[in-house]
């Protein structure tokens, strides 16, 4: 129902009140079948399911499983086992602060939760909504509330080795100042793909071409960073863990992050393999972090219903790692080789200064020369001055 924008329909006029303003008009589908019910069966043996609908005449709605019910005749149709279901007639305290939603309660857990888990917990929740200003999730917000390990935070709280408080999502933009970024989006149209490489804030150049993925691909943006050691102090600096233990590249799916991608030792794009083709000139994990963002109606990125399964693997998801690859990382990879590192001193700082040599100038108008020698693509931004050799200046 929620795929399909149907969920609310059978409400009626009269039924929404004071709720009518709260109820949004298209909702986000999110996951596949079947994935969030196996993970709480993983979690806990007893699940216990309180919901109440968007309506002023709405009641609570409580479903109590024991998955251990499921497991005991293999021969059982799964529909035809039997769960506890009640209309509450009276509320409990924590439920009543619920104005229409769901809340889920997991016990008889599968495995014993120390404060490391529920750090590592923090830390992976951390990565679950996409930071990106224009993610259709904003204004949602993740609390942890234990106290058990409150005596173990820090004073004034919300520290990122704190268990208890808001999760803060990881921005990547906040790198953006001191290291090279590129930005390849394909509009919800379809029509064309937009490029832009930026350098410690300045945009290096801007262009566009015709949308020629095949299969056709709408509604994508990829955001990939170049760390350099600037960006990997800075980063650890930030965020208190090297960035190679952080993750590489994450993809999310109308605001919520797809695991495995990301993850520290996975390499589901192949990046590592294919650097170790060509070991100078081309990036691998430890080099990059960014994401992919599939955004709107995009039915053909379907996820695969296990663990850890990622996307299922179709000419789609082909087209897109052939964007992520060719269209994105090849130029951050040309810009890098032929304009910055042309100086290996000056590659690792944290300000433009490599530019400000004759082979940094020269081959930068030599990479946006060879970006535009097609009809297909436009130049529709540079930096001028970056283009400029300024050769009496150098020859000082």
């Amino acid at each position: 129902a929620k795929k399909e924008g149907v969920e609310d329909l059978e409400l009626k006029e009269k039924e929404f009140e004071s709720y009518r303003d709260k109820i949004q008009t298209k909702k986000i589908f999110a996951g596949a079948k079947g994935i969030g019910r196996f993970s709480c069966d993983r979690l806990g043996n007893i699940l216990i399911l309180t919901s109440k609908k968007a309506s002023s005449i709405a009641t609570f709605e409580q479903l109590e499983v024991d998955w251990g019910d499921f497991e005991k005749d293999s021969k059982e149709e799964f529909i035809d086992i039997k769960v506890k279901h009640r209309t509450l007639q009276s509320v409990a305290k924590e439920y009543k602060k619920l104005q229409n939603g769901t809340i889920l309660e997991i016990s008889s857990l599968n495995s014993k939760w120390d404060r490391q888990k529920k750090l590592n917990l923090k830390y992976s929740l951390e990565k679950l909504i996409n930071p990106f200003e224009d993610n259709p999730l904003n204004g949602f917000s993740i609390v942890i509330e234990d106290q058990e390990e409150a005596k173990g935070d820090s004073p004034k709280r919300n520290k990122r080795t704190d268990v208890n408080g808001p999760v803060k999502n990881f921005v990547f933009e906040t790198l953006g100042l001191k290291t090279t970024q590129i930005i390849t989006e394909i509009d919800p149209t379809g029509e064309f793909i937009t490029s832009t490489l930026l350098d410690r804030g300045t945009v290096i150049y801007k262009t566009r071409r015709v949308n020629d993925t095949d299969p056709k691909l709408v509604n994508i943006k990829i955001h990939l960073f170049h760390l350099n050691r600037s960006a990997k102090l800075n980063f650890n600096k930030m965020m208190g863990i090297d960035s190679v233990n952080f993750g590489s590249i994450f993809l999310y799916k109308n605001g919520f992050r797809i695991p495995p991608y990301g993850y520290y030792g996975f390499d589901y794009f192949g990046l590592d393999s294919r650097k170790a083709q060509r070991h100078f000139n081309r990036f691998g994990t430890r080099a990059l972090i960014g994401r992919i963002e599939i955004i709107g109606n995009n039915p053909d990125f379907r996820e695969i219903t296990s663990r850890d399964g990622g996307l299922v693997r179709n000419e789609h998801y082909a087209a897109l790692v052939k964007l992520l690859i060719a269209r994105t990382l090849v130029k951050l990879e040309n810009y890098a080789n032929n304009v910055l590192f042309t100086n290996k001193e000056d590659k690792d700082k944290d300000d433009l200064s490599a530019l400000n040599n004759i082979k940094a100038k020269s081959g930068l108008l030599k990479l946006i020369s060879n970006e535009i020698d097609d009809e297909q693509t436009e130049l529709l931004e540079t930096n001028r001055d970056n283009l400029s050799l300024r050769v009496q200046e150098l020859l000082k």
